[in-house]
């Protein structure tokens, strides 16, 4: 078994590239037949997981006219997106390594699906798709620059990430080395959830990123995170403040 197959092979109901072979136009067809808020059954799901799986194998293309996953993903109810989504990153959570091959591909799919919300009339219609790439940040297994990067671009998009416990927890990671962009998504985070009770969930462990950046050298991250510890209503701001 090779390494990209073995990473794909949590699959529930694997699909096998020799069947895929055979069946590949029932695939194309049953990607472009999907219709509107056709709900999510398990056939349903098994067509988002195999299909995502036969990309990070290498074996359909994102997209392109004879893509089955490219016909999906612009057919598909919002449901049934975020699913393929969320599938993915079960699976990536669950690997110590994963293959460069599959790394590169997954970062062009999170990609592509970012942009193809960004050029949406309603960006915020794509919320429950997007917020599944909370737990691929969480994970850790993609380039911590380009990673900060994307989150930071969906949270400003839709303002909202799941499992927000985990992604705050990661960005403890870069909370030295890009003081900035963490204090951003920091800033997101809290104006969509302020008076929630999930807040409660992350909401120290982001102050004690918020203190951390407020004695560091970084002038932009330092003025977000100073506003940012009033909104938690900690102590005096000036007992936070190490210049030295």
């Amino acid at each position: 078994m090779t390494a990209p197959a073995a990473f794909l092979s949590t699959a529930v109901s694997p699909v096998f590239d020799q069947v895929f072979e055979l069946l590949s136009s029932d695939y194309e067809r049953a990607a472009s037949s999907i219709g509107p808020d056709s709900g999510l059954s398990r056939p349903q799901q098994g067509l988002a997981e195999h299909l995502v799986a036969l990309y990070l194998r290498g074996r359909v293309p994102l997209e392109g006219p004879d893509s089955p996953l490219a016909g999906f993903f612009e057919n598909a109810f919002s449901s049934q997106r975020a699913h393929a989504l969320a599938w993915v990153g079960q699976m990536v959570q669950g690997q110590e390594r994963i293959p460069n091959e599959i790394v590169r591909r997954l970062q062009h799919l999170w990609e592509s699906r970012l942009s193809a919300a960004q050029q949406a009339e309603d960006p915020a219609a794509r919320a429950e798709e997007l917020a599944q790439f909370g737990i691929w940040f969480a994970s850790g297994k993609f380039d911590g620059p380009w990673a900060v990067g994307q989150l930071l671009a969906l949270l400003k998009l839709t303002g909202r990430v799941g499992n927000t416990s985990k992604v705050v927890d990661r960005l403890k990671t870069y909370m030295d080395t890009m003081p900035y962009e963490v204090a951003q998504c920091i800033a997101v985070l809290v104006a969509n959830e302020r008076g929630s009770i999930t807040i409660l969930g992350w909401g120290q462990d982001a102050q004690q990123m918020l203190s951390r950046i407020v004695g560091g050298s970084d002038a932009r991250a330092r003025d977000i995170a100073l506003d940012l510890l009033d909104t938690f209503d900690l102590q005096p701001v000036t007992e936070l403040i190490r210049w030295s």
